[in-house]
């Protein structure tokens, strides 16, 4: 279960959203006789929207209030030799208000593709690319190096997801770390619109596609039980905010703003 929530409601430019998200794994174990499993991940996200601002001169379509992220994820980490890996993950879902639903425009693919490989038993080399499938960026490189010198440190010094870590303490039983990282934000899905014509709002009939798109550095806590769950909490700066619209509306800049966000796992 994740929560997350991105500020919008202290100026008219900015936009409120909160996703709340729901997911469970299955391992499919020894995945081509490889001594590693398959990973499948069901995913579900409802996303609700607060309109940017009333001002139709300001932002003139309107947006739905709610749409829905509904894939699944499957991810193998196969180790070719005893120091070359892989690490390969598939996306496959709809992306929606499930009122404008077809398999050209609500139905999505993405993932990436990252080669592994053991440079010292403390430092990995990883390399490969990060398909998004949004409408303004398709691909993006992924690059970088995992570096542990300790069994408390953890710098994952990679793009376009870095996160440094660092264990802190333990309460009880729970180990408690904490952790700078950074993350490219938004999604992508298709929904109705309406689009201000004149006077009037009127449906929209063209491409339904819509990319909200940020950038997100961030600072929080994660702790592990021996009971097996896991959960943080961490808050974020949100900058590079952008609706990309497919047709019918040119695009839309909002304001930076901040995130909160946190989440249980068992």
């Amino acid at each position: 279960m994740r929560y997350t929530w991105l500020a919008g409601k202290f100026r008219p430019e900015q936009m409120d959203t909160h996703d709340v998200e729901l997911a469970t794994t299955v391992n499919f174990p020894n995945f081509l006789w490889s001594r590693q499993p398959l990973q499948l991940s069901p995913v579900f996200i409802f996303h609700f929207w607060s309109h940017p601002t009333t001002d139709p001169a300001m932002f003139p379509t309107e947006l739905p209030s709610q749409v829905y992220s509904a894939y699944a994820t499957s991810r193998w980490q196969p180790m070719l030799t005893p120091s070359l890996g892989a690490d390969v993950d598939v996306s496959l879902g709809i992306f929606s208000d499930f009122s404008s639903v077809d398999s050209t425009d609500s139905i999505r693919v993405f993932g990436t593709a990252i080669a592994v490989l053991a440079l010292t038993p403390t430092m990995t080399l990883k390399a490969g690319i990060n398909y998004l499938d949004r409408l303004d960026l398709k691909l993006l490189p992924a690059f970088g190096v995992l570096w542990t010198p300790n069994p408390q440190t953890r710098f994952d010094i990679f793009f376009p997801k870095p996160k440094l870590a660092q264990y802190l303490t333990t309460i009880g039983n729970t180990d408690i770390w904490w952790y700078v990282n950074g993350e490219y934000g938004g999604g992508s899905w298709a929904v109705e619109r309406n689009l201000l014509v004149g006077n009037a709002f009127v449906p929209h009939t063209g491409d339904p596609r819509l990319d909200i798109n940020d950038v997100r550095l961030g600072i929080g806590l994660e702790w592990t039980g021996q009971a097996g769950v896991r959960g943080f909490l961490e808050t974020a700066y949100v900058f590079e905010r952008k609706i990309v619209f497919a047709a019918g509306s040119p695009d839309v800049s909002l304001d930076n703003t901040v995130m909160l966000r946190g989440g249980l796992a068992y």
